[in-house]
């Protein structure tokens, strides 16, 4: 979901949507995405900004590069 949301260059980047809102679009419950937001932030992979998704350009570098049928 991140890698779909990100810009077309590595900017800066705060995703506005509710994490209830990435819960819906994916299909999965909110423990759920809580449960992995505070996965990748402790991985730095992202950060939080008041609440909502923050990623800087080196984070969205690395979502990029991420496998995502990975399971970890």
């Amino acid at each position: 979901y991140l890698q779909k949301q990100l810009p077309a260059t590595d900017a800066a980047v705060r995703l506005p949507m509710r994490r209830q809102d990435i819960a819906d679009a994916i299909g999965t419950s909110l423990k759920t995405v809580n449960r992995s937001v505070e996965r990748l932030r402790a991985e730095g992979i992202l950060s939080l900004d008041r609440g909502k998704i923050a990623l800087t350009p080196d984070q969205c570098a690395k979502v990029r590069t991420m496998d995502v049928h990975q399971k970890t």
